[in-house]
């Protein structure tokens, strides 16, 4: 079987959403081989049910991210879903209803505007549907090749805490895709994959609708991997005669780029399954127009990285897990007097966020993001402790909002259930940018600039079919 989320959906047979909702905790275990998607696939199981319900507490701001979309306000509440998915010789088929209770309490916070108004820490406004389809896909496939349609999450890029490009921060959108992939299933060593996107139409903040076209390859070779991505963001005007049939090839096309925002990404990984060490880079840069300048002139002011480092058997412990990573969204330094593309800072399409969440790194616009981590991870336990240091508005504001988060995760495997307890405190300096240069000489705080949040998820996942 070939199509378009393999090898994530070959795990299904232990875990209801790993290969669909990937939290941090599953993606570490089968980044670090703990898990073989090839041991687990069983390709003579046609149907497959999963029930998953989460329960979750937080004592002031929305935390927690990389879920799918999933909104964790002050407050507690519970989520309720059921995942079904068939799969044959051509056709593959999976949906999610879930429904969800909150019971909600306000905050009073700073508020925050334009492009960091999409932070997950922000509290929403706009109330959604406490009942929805997530995860729906559509797919047929022959040969390696399928075409599909579906909102299914799609994480780009090597990292398991951030991407540049493509993440499962925000909820998924709905995407017509088409997708090719080769690869030597014998040895596991080499194998090539491309695939190519158009979104539905997407309501900007200011009336008008934008669209989303991706194109994505990767070609992995022995124990390197190299990828490369192309997301264009067209439309966004009212008065510009755009759909989405010439949104379709507009990565390869061109047509009226000048008004569109377009991003280039690059990555290189190494995985030595021996050592159990792993290293990525990962390398981006926006491509916006400026007075009708020739906007490359300008890239180099605003390139984007995310570099880690994970090691399997840290300290000489073959259980032991150690990782870091660290993503730079940081607007160029010369920003104020050369023309600098600002990361996800465009309104006409709404800052990269879908349903008020970015779509790519979580940090968001002039930003950057460290997380360390050690743990204990086998085939049937985890537990990992993390340090996660974030700033917002590095450039845009001195002093810039500071985020320093403590985070814990624990996960158990019995039989055909899937127990995760994820644990986050997280404290805020100059939340919202209140403060100013005088408050960080003279060590005092403005109303709002110190916010404390603790918030507790707990997940059960189980395979009923």
């Amino acid at each position: 079987m070939k199509i378009l989320l393999y090898p994530y959906l070959m795990i299904g047979l232990l875990f209801s959403q790993f290969p669909i909702n990937l939290n941090f905790s599953k993606r570490l275990a089968l980044d670090s081989g703990y898990i073989s998607p090839i041991s687990l696939y069983d390709n003579n199981q046609k149907f497959k049910l999963y029930l998953n319900n989460n329960i979750y507490t937080n004592s002031n701001l929305p935390n927690i991210e990389n879920q799918n979309g999933d909104y964790y306000p002050k407050g507690y509440g519970l989520s309720q879903s059921l995942l079904f998915y068939f799969n044959n010789k051509l056709l593959s088929i999976i949906f999610e209803p879930k429904t969800t209770f909150k019971r909600e309490f306000s905050v009073s916070v700073p508020e925050k505007q334009n492009a960091f108004s999409v932070l997950n820490d922000v509290p929403l406004v706009k109330k959604f549907n406490n009942q929805k389809i997530k995860n729906l896909n559509l797919n047929f496939h022959y040969q390696g090749v399928s075409l599909g349609f579906g909102n299914i999450n799609k994480w780009w890029g090597p990292g398991i805490h951030n991407s540049l490009i493509m993440s499962n921060n925000a909820e998924g959108y709905y995407r017509y895709y088409i997708n090719y992939e080769t690869s030597n299933k014998e040895i596991n060593t080499n194998d090539f994959s491309i695939e190519h996107s158009i979104s539905n139409p997407i309501m900007s903040f200011n009336g008008s609708k934008f669209f989303i076209t991706s194109t994505f390859s990767k070609l992995k070779y022995n124990r390197f991997t190299l990828g490369g991505g192309h997301l264009v963001l067209s439309g966004g005007y009212n008065d510009l005669n755009w759909n989405q049939n010439d949104a379709l090839f507009v990565t390869f096309t061109k047509d009226k780029e000048r008004y569109w925002d377009s991003i280039t990404q690059y990555y290189i990984s190494y995985n030595n399954e021996y050592s159990g060490l792993q290293f990525f880079a990962e390398y981006a840069y926006p491509n916006r127009s400026f007075s009708n300048r020739e906007p490359s002139i300008f890239n180099s002011h605003a390139v984007a990285s995310n570099l880690g480092l994970r090691k399997k058997g840290a300290f000489n412990h073959h259980k032991l897990v150690f990782g870091v990573e660290y993503t730079r969204l940081v607007q160029g330094t010369y920003y104020n007097i050369l023309p600098t593309p600002n990361w996800y800072d465009n309104i006409k399409f709404n800052y990269y966020s879908y349903n008020y969440r970015f779509w790519a790194a979580h940090s968001g616009s002039d930003s950057d993001d460290m997380l360390i981590y050690l743990g204990y991870l086998d085939d049937k336990r985890s537990f990992v402790y993390g340090i996660n240091y974030e700033r917002h508005g590095v450039n845009f504001h001195f002093p810039p909002e500071v985020k320093f988060e403590n985070r814990f995760s624990a996960t158990y495997i019995h039989k055909n259930f899937y127990f995760n307890l994820i644990y986050e405190s997280e404290f805020f300096e100059h939340y919202g940018f209140v403060d100013n240069s005088d408050n960080v000489w003279s060590e005092n705080y403005n109303n709002g600039s110190l916010q404390r949040t603790k918030t507790l998820l707990f997940l059960i996942e189980t395979k009923i079919h």
